[in-house]
């Protein structure tokens, strides 16, 4: 499109990152099991697990919302560091 000749810095690119994915409505359960009451990383950290992030908080919150050609919601991803 831009006809670089060849090359040209942005011909030693390499091809863009894949970005966040949508995630199936579905797909809670398997989050849950790790994360969620009776998990894994609760059976792991044993009473700890209720206290495990107390006292941490969201430094930055970055949403994503992606809205198809007919402008239904098509993805939703949130990075929180």
């Amino acid at each position: 499109i831009l006809e670089l000749p060849a090359g040209a810095l942005r011909s030693l690119l390499g091809p863009r990152r894949p970005r966040g994915r949508t995630t199936p409505p579905d797909a809670e359960g398997a989050a849950l099991q790790i994360l969620g009451e009776d998990s894994v990383v609760e059976k792991a950290l044993g009473a700890r697990f209720r206290h495990f992030n107390q006292e941490t908080s969201s430094l930055m919150v970055h949403d994503i919302v992606r809205v198809g050609e007919t402008g239904t919601l098509s993805g939703i991803s949130t990075t929180n560091v």
